[in-house]
């Protein structure tokens, strides 16, 4: 250990610090919907195209208070929202804000009740004859009314999208869909065609909450379904919306990591951990050639 010299330690705890960078930089996981999933189920590539000095993070319902004309983004949500915290998302929608929550199975409907909203997600797949790719579960959608998310006349695909009830339809199914109670992409017994809508819109107080059915538009593998559908353009859209963009890190399961994962991902995140480590490890490398250790 004394044989080597200190220029040769000090560039040892450089190469330390520097590996622990590209470590915490590669990092990734494999849980659905995760921005740090790379793989067809996760959203790194939405998350990849959002401004990072514009867009911030939202770990509790809190801190949603003092915004105005901001978008708050909320995907695929997994954790039960309560009245009180339900408060904090209407009040936020109420100043004039936009909310978009982006669900299907989740607990969504929670945060809707939470709110008084009068939309309401049916826990059930939809499937239509207007489909992509010959899967009945890949239904194509059409708006039915101006939405400044993307040009009249377009569509989106979405994949395993429930249906809508309340609010003011944006998006609606073709008549040639049904509610797949089964399910099994076939219209059985006591299955009705019909319209279903897919996205809506509820004005509340100066601003609008916007629900879509489907959280998988914005996973990797519907980045770009191809033409003619629009699902590029409306990320896009939402990407770079005017005024603040705010995502919701506390229930959405797009900040969801591995356990290591987790730690990793919020150092990562935290310029001021990263300092601390990589200080914590020079002092180490100073105390042991002081000591004489090296």
């Amino acid at each position: 250990m004394t044989g080597i010299k200190p220029p040769a330690w000090i560039t040892i705890g450089l190469l330390m610090v520097a590996a622990m960078v590209l470590i915490l930089h590669l990092s990734t996981t494999g849980q659905e919907f995760s921005r740090y999933n790379i793989g067809w189920t996760g959203t790194s590539d939405f998350f990849s195209t959002l401004d990072r000095h514009t867009t911030k993070d939202i770990v509790r319902p809190s801190d949603l208070g003092g915004y105005t004309g901001a978008t708050l983004l909320l995907i695929a949500p997994d954790h039960a929202v309560t009245r009180e915290e339900g408060t904090f998302y209407r009040d936020f929608i109420a100043r004039g804000n936009t909310l978009l929550l982006a669900d299907d199975f989740g607990s969504g409907n929670s945060l809707l009740q939470s709110m008084g909203s009068s939309i309401v997600i049916r826990q059930e797949n939809l499937s239509s004859v207007d489909r992509a790719f010959d899967d009945a579960s890949m239904v194509v959608v059409h708006p039915v009314r101006e939405t400044g998310f993307f040009p009249a006349g377009s569509s989106l695909v979405l994949d395993q999208a429930a249906s809508l009830s309340g609010g003011e339809p944006l998006l609606n199914t073709s008549v040639f869909s049904w509610v797949d109670s089964t399910p099994d992409g076939e219209l059985g017994a006591g299955e009705v065609l019909g319209i279903c809508t897919v996205m809506a819109q509820e004005k509340i107080g100066s601003g609008t909450l916007y629900v879509l059915s489907d959280p998988s538009i914005f996973i990797n593998g519907m980045s770009d379904p191809g033409a003619p559908y629009a699902n590029r353009l409306f990320r896009d859209t939402l990407a770079d919306t005017p005024g603040p963009l705010l995502v919701d890190a506390y229930s959405s399961r797009t900040s969801h990591a591995d356990t290591i994962g987790e730690i990793i991902q919020l150092v990562r995140s935290t310029p001021a951990y990263r300092f601390m480590i990589a200080a914590l490890l020079m002092a180490a490398l100073v105390f042991a050639w002081q000591r004489r250790f090296i």
